[in-house]
């Protein structure tokens, strides 16, 4: 991704809510689920992680002391992530981020709005 894309990306991505952004991000997720070829027990570790972390409530905190707390939280399972998927992997399950193309489909739904 060029700096230029980046920008827009993150732009974009900032300026939509918190329910907006956990929509991506499952988005994202899911698009990863249909896409690699996983186990039964990497899928199931996947959609229970995102289930339990890809929610409004996560993505809407801007409180400094909650959002660490949030990432504490988080630290077990990105480390059974990693073990699971292995580095390459769980790095672009849970940490790429989505086209661009699904951050202004969901910020142009009017359910999201």
């Amino acid at each position: 991704m060029t700096q230029e894309d980046w920008h827009a990306w993150s732009t974009e991505f900032n300026a939509l809510t918190g329910k907006q952004k956990a929509e991506v991000i499952r988005r994202h997720i899911q698009m990863c689920l249909d896409s690699f070829e996983l186990t039964n027990e990497q899928r199931a570790f996947v959609t229970d992680f995102a289930a339990r972390f890809v929610t409004e409530v996560t993505y809407r905190e801007t409180d400094p002391a909650k959002r660490a707390a949030i990432q504490q939280a988080m630290e077990p399972g990105s480390e059974k992530a990693k073990a699971l998927l292995g580095p390459e992997l769980a790095a672009r399950i849970f940490g790429a981020k989505p086209p661009i193309s699904v951050v202004i489909a969901v910020k142009n739904l009017p359910k999201f709005k």
